[in-house]
């Protein structure tokens, strides 16, 4: 079933201004923070906006679980690389399958035991452990971008999926 052009208009403008936000916002901060972090810009961050700005009324896309999801990829995907550190195999390229696999596995089950599954919060933990120059960003990285980028996206999502009437933003809150 094909939707109406003018809601693909209003998810097309809700996905480009979060996109667009993350990818100008450190640029911007830095000018009153010099040491404002990046990245913003993360590749679970693609999928968010397909739930955000065109799944509106999925529970995977509501904020408790958009925010806490993706804050429990990034936090689980970060303690696996730690874990692995501290054996002495942190950046073993033999052995990423392992630690990508556990990550995506535990975040999907710790968001099933919280009740915040969220599918890109599986791609934050993977895209941690597969991208090192995230690394050195170590726990911060789930503060920031990880949940930081959340929130705005959601608050972007407030925003742009209200200025339709065949859209309301969230459908739930907790």
């Amino acid at each position: 079933r094909w939707s109406p052009l003018t809601q693909g208009g209003f998810s097309f403008v809700g996905s480009f201004a979060a996109i667009s936000t993350l990818g100008l916002l450190p640029k911007a901060m830095r000018l009153v923070i010099p040491s404002f972090p990046e990245p913003l810009l993360i590749g679970g961050f693609g999928a968010m906006a397909v739930l955000l700005f065109s799944a509106t009324k999925a529970p995977l896309a509501q904020p408790r679980n958009t925010v806490i999801g993706n804050g429990i990829g990034a936090f689980v995907g970060v303690a696996i690389f730690k874990a692995f550190e501290l054996a002495g195999k942190g950046d073993a390229p033999e052995l990423l399958w392992l630690r990508v696999a556990l990550a995506v596995s535990l975040t999907i089950v710790m968001q099933e035991m919280t009740g915040t599954v969220h599918p890109p919060g599986g791609a934050t933990a993977f895209i941690f452990l597969i991208m090192k120059p995230l690394h050195h960003l170590s726990f911060t990285f789930v503060v920031s971008p990880a949940m930081f980028g959340a929130l705005i996206f959601v608050l972007i999502a407030m925003l742009t999926n209200n200025l339709s009437k065949a859209r309301a933003y969230p459908q739930a809150w907790w």
